[in-house]
């Protein structure tokens, strides 16, 4: 999907998911400090999203591509 066919909150979140898979590849912040740089208020929320966009929590996605 086009960026323009996009409302703005499905356009933030989108960014703020690709954000945190490039945090969670690329640095060794806690998921914590991701989700608060991602813009998240909570942690859990953060994880519930992320679940929700990839099929997986950001704990497993990032023991995924450490083991690759």
């Amino acid at each position: 999907m086009s960026s323009f066919n996009k409302t703005p909150n499905e356009f933030l979140n989108d960014y703020r998911m690709s954000l945190a898979t490039m945090l969670l590849t690329d640095s060794e912040q806690t998921l914590a400090d991701i989700s608060d740089t991602c813009g998240f208020q909570t942690a859990s929320y953060f994880g519930r999203r992320f679940k929700q966009s990839f099929g997986t929590t950001p704990k497993q996605y990032r023991m995924k591509i450490m083991n690759k």
